[in-house]
């Protein structure tokens, strides 16, 4: 069984190259997209971005699986038990590579209908044949997905993040001399085919070096009884997919159907900043997840609450004080970035700073549910949200245009997902009330609110015209006023004492590395 030191131990190496590794990718992200945005038009960008979407909702054909997989991997993994290993890994390959030619006969079906949903495709060539660059992008990946699934759940991580960036940096530099020379997104697009590839491919042999009994004969079936318990966690994942997909996928599909893709393009910038920050953070969740589940696996309800305590304490803190910051400096940014002509109006900005913070707040619980294995209560849940979504930001749209459709999300998520989740975690996970649970979130939203009034309240007395001055100034408010704040009222709470403790550690532990090298 893993001890606590191992479980810090692999957390601080899975947080430290996931920190690394999305540290190069959001830096390269953003050279690229503003080499992008200077030799391609805003048609392409938002053929870029409703084509992720597109292609995120086709990613309903794994339905979850991957979930239910890696939830089943983590006591095998635990008591190195390697037949239930050889069996799961040997189910995961066979599903997947039927999802990839699922997805990839699904995607194919879809393409007659592209005129139809973009508004207006004049200004974009081969239309049709860079849908088909994405289409075997997303199907490249499900034939080495499963690999990843044992190191994740073996709090390997670390591994795919060392990859990644070695990828991404290669990768990136190829694209920008593709789009500086050859000013052509098809040839930037079939280099990310590439790297997916190759970086899949890589990933893949070195599980196999790690685990050397995969590469072995496999024979080893799974019992009737633990293909019953793995299909019943499948069956509500699959919803909970569905939802998730639906709920996050279709905005842009929304907005290019009756809006216009230029629009699309516009918001693929602030999507990007948003994203990188959600990837920033969720690094930190996704490095913790593998010991989230050995932790789980090996504690008692009460001790598992307290986890969730601390966890969900950290991860509000961190998601409140980014969205603080995205309100404030979200269109500066982009202004110095790449131009007044790519800004949206203030109320979008906030809208997407609450859809931000929403979905952060729902990190937390899915991570906890999915590692405790909470997959059938709630299981029509995600469904109703999804329907109601799309509903509200169609209706939306219409009449008040882009900002609709941002608020049909928020919406749909305040009245089925952020009350229910944490009741269901309560209830079944816990065997507890989730009433204390409403109290601090309530108590700390109000918390965050008083910040963004104040910090309003502050900044119409910076009288400087010059915008990179002011926009440091506002960095400035926007660190320092929410740490302030956090501070004074978090100081003395056992959560805070614990997040402190674990700093300490991981510094210790660093420190160490760095002097024994």
């Amino acid at each position: 069984m893993i001890n606590n030191s191992r479980r810090l131990e692999n957390s601080v190496k899975n947080l430290s190259n996931a920190m690394i590794s999305q540290g190069i990718s959001l830096i390269l992200n953003f050279l690229v997209r503003t080499v992008f945005v200077i030799y391609l038009n805003e048609e392409y960008l938002g053929t870029n971005g409703l084509f992720s979407n597109i292609l995120s909702i086709l990613s309903l054909a794994e339905l979850g699986f991957g979930t239910a997989m890696v939830y089943n991997m983590y006591k095998p993994l635990v008591n190195n038990d390697q037949r239930k290993i050889k069996a799961l890994m040997k189910l995961y390959a066979k599903v997947y590579t039927i999802i990839g030619i699922i997805v990839a006969i699904i995607g194919i079906g879809l393409m007659p209908f592209l005129d139809y949903i973009i508004k207006d495709t004049s200004g974009i060539e081969n239309l049709k044949f860079i849908y088909l660059i994405f289409l075997i992008d997303c199907v490249c990946s499900y034939f080495f997905a499963y690999k990843r699934s044992i190191l994740t759940a073996d709090q390997k991580e670390y591994i795919c993040s060392q990859y990644k960036y070695i990828f991404t940096i290669v990768k990136s530099v190829l694209q920008i001399i593709t789009l500086v020379i050859f000013k052509n997104f098809i040839l930037y697009l079939l280099i990310q085919i590439l790297f997916t590839l190759l970086e899949n491919i890589f990933i893949s042999i070195k599980v196999n070096n790690i685990y050397p009994f995969l590469k072995e004969k496999n024979n080893e079936k799974l019992s009737k009884n633990e293909l019953m318990l793995i299909k019943n966690d499948v069956k509500a994942l699959v919803l909970t997919k569905l939802g998730h997909v639906m709920l996050t996928g279709t905005d842009n599909i929304i907005i290019s159907t009756f809006i216009g893709i230029g629009v699309v393009g516009i918001l693929s910038n602030y999507n990007l900043i948003i994203n990188s920050v959600v990837m920033v953070i969720s690094q930190i969740m996704t490095s913790l997840t593998g010991s989230i589940g050995n932790y789980i696996a090996s504690n008692n309800k009460r001790n598992n609450e307290l986890l969730f305590k601390r966890v969900e304490f950290v991860n509000f803190w961190i998601y409140s004080f980014c969205m603080i910051c995205l309100i404030f400096l979200l269109n500066p940014f982009i202004k110095l970035w790449i131009g007044e002509k790519y800004i949206l109006n203030q109320v979008n900005v906030i809208v997407l700073s609450i859809n931000f913070l929403i979905s952060g707040i729902m990190s937390t619980l899915w991570t906890f549910r999915s590692t405790i294995g909470l997959f059938t209560q709630g299981k029509y849940r995600p469904i109703f949200a999804a329907i109601l979504n799309i509903v509200i930001s169609v209706i939306l749209a219409k009449s008040i245009g882009v900002v609709g459709v941002l608020l049909g999300t928020i919406i749909s998520r305040l009245l089925v997902n952020l009350w229910y989740d944490p009741y269901i975690i309560y209830k079944f996970g816990f065997d507890k009330s989730v009433k204390s649970y409403y109290l601090r979130n309530i108590f700390r939203i109000s918390l965050v609110m008083f910040m963004i009034f104040f910090i309003n309240y502050i900044q119409v007395f910076i009288l400087c015209n010059n915008i990179l001055i002011k926009f440091f100034i506002l960095i400035f408010l926007c660190i320092s006023i929410p740490t302030i704040i956090f501070l004074i009222v978090y100081r003395n709470t056992d959560e805070f004492k614990y997040l402190k403790g674990i700093i300490n550690n991981i510094t210790k532990k660093i420190a160490k590395k760095l002097i024994l090298n």
